[in-house]
């Protein structure tokens, strides 16, 4: 007779046999400082308020690791405030301190042609006066952050970092006084690996603890290179309406629709993100597939190298 879950009530993580050759799986354990230990939960010791990674939080609830809840307690009902992340935020804030930070991270250098920080939602009135502009790192002197903010399209900031990792790149400005953003203007370079595909609007008063205020990027809509940053847009654009020349996506290939009697050789391809073929993707693969090629490997076709070739599989 083949055993189920339902027959052993007090088991709870890890895989036990069912008596006829196969498995139980009762999954993992909830709690993130706890083992499975002989298919139950042991905790390994609960977090506590005290703990460092919960410093900075000031509210709402969160597990201990274990069984139970650590809370944090509430915001003031009163003036707005809301708990966002943990943190108590004035619903419609103002700081002296505003930033762009890359989430998603980058293939190449981040490169920005221009931003506007607005204080309305769709972008129509800019705050341009500004203290300073900040960063977390330029690539050289004639690429500053002040030129993302020079109302010259020609001009650049550059990254410090090439290849960025998430959240290790970042542009914004010291307003010198407490200012509301509700919109950004970002203009990045036209190029897809020098771009971040996915970012957020932070705030501070001191430059050390950064709220978030809004998110983009991480909905339905793929950022373009030009793009008005509005609080909405992740729910309200989606790209699956967009004709297919017009859609971005991270899976791309090309597929032979004329039958053959004899296999598929391709000896080089290569991918661009514009109509002159000018801004080669190469640097930007992760990973080549291939339908079946037997000995052939997938990467020969894609190498840059005129010596190598992939073949497909049989014909057709």
């Amino acid at each position: 007779i083949r055993r189920t879950a339902a027959d052993y009530p007090l088991l709870q993580c890890g895989t036990l046999d069912d008596g006829c050759g196969g498995a139980i799986e009762f999954g993992s354990c909830p709690g993130y400082n706890q083992e499975c230990d002989v298919n139950r939960c042991k905790c390994m010791g609960r977090s506590t308020k005290g703990d460092d990674r919960f410093r900075r939080w000031q509210c709402g609830s969160f597990g201990d690791g274990c069984s139970g809840t650590l809370h944090f307690g509430e915001c003031a009902s009163a003036g707005g405030v809301s708990c966002v992340d943990h943190i108590c935020v004035e619903d419609e804030p103002a700081a002296t301190r505003w930033r762009i930070v890359c989430e998603s991270g980058t293939v190449g250098r981040w490169w920005i042609r221009e931003m506007e920080f607005h204080i309305e939602g769709m972008c129509y009135e800019e705050y341009s006066a500004f203290r300073n502009s900040v960063s977390s790192g330029t690539y050289r002197p004639s690429f500053a952050a002040i030129k993302a903010f020079d109302k010259d399209r020609d001009t650049l900031w550059g990254s410090q970092c090439t290849g960025c990792g998430p959240r290790e790149a970042w542009i914004g400005v010291d307003f010198g006084l407490p200012v509301r953003v509700e919109c950004v203007r970002l203009v990045q370079d036209s190029r897809t690996i020098q771009q971040c595909e996915r970012v957020a609007l932070e705030y501070s008063d001191d430059g050390v603890l950064w709220i978030q205020r809004y998110r983009y990027g991480f909905g339905r809509h793929v950022l373009q290179a030009a793009e008005d940053l509005m609080a909405d847009m992740d729910d309200r654009l989606d790209d699956s309406t967009l004709e297919p020349f017009q859609r971005s996506a991270s899976l791309w290939r090309l597929a032979c629709d004329t039958p053959s009697r004899i296999p598929w050789g391709v000896i080089d391809a290569e991918f661009y993100d514009d109509s002159g073929c000018m801004s080669s993707l190469r640097p930007a693969i992760a990973q080549v597939r291939s339908s079946s090629s037997g000995a052939f490997s997938a990467e020969a076709g894609i190498d840059g190298e005129r010596h190598t070739v992939w073949r497909g599989g049989g014909g057709g």
